[in-house]
């Protein structure tokens, strides 16, 4: 203990860089992981707050909406089930629209979502 002490006591700028690598390399993955949470919690967030107790998907979808398609005589029998009380078709659509402006430079575009 008495060595590592020595140690520092003359070698600050060391330890100090060698500290804020450290610092620096832990923000880093603070930061990355939070941008992680947020865009995984942004592409479940259709169902995560929706008022839903299930969600069916075809067979073959792979669980993403986008591939799923269930005919109406699937639904039909759904409602059939024991403690099915409704049935809902769910589906999105996204777009972008470009607001017209006196040039190109003015224009903007603004993301526009669609639930079915």
């Amino acid at each position: 203990m008495f060595l590592a002490l020595k140690e520092l006591k003359y070698s600050k700028g060391r330890f100090l860089m060698i500290s804020l690598i450290i610092v620096l390399i832990a923000w880093l993955v603070f930061f990355l992981a939070g941008l992680g949470n947020g865009l995984s919690d942004l592409g479940a967030a259709t169902l995560k707050y929706a008022d839903v107790d299930y969600a069916v998907y075809e067979e073959k979808s792979e669980f993403t909406f986008s591939k799923s398609m269930i005919s109406e005589s699937i639904a039909d029998d759904l409602l059939k089930e024991d403690g099915v009380k409704a049935v809902a078709p769910f589906g999105t659509a996204s777009a972008s629209i470009r607001n017209a402006g006196s040039d190109k430079e003015a224009a903007s575009k603004v993301d526009v979502l669609r639930r079915v």
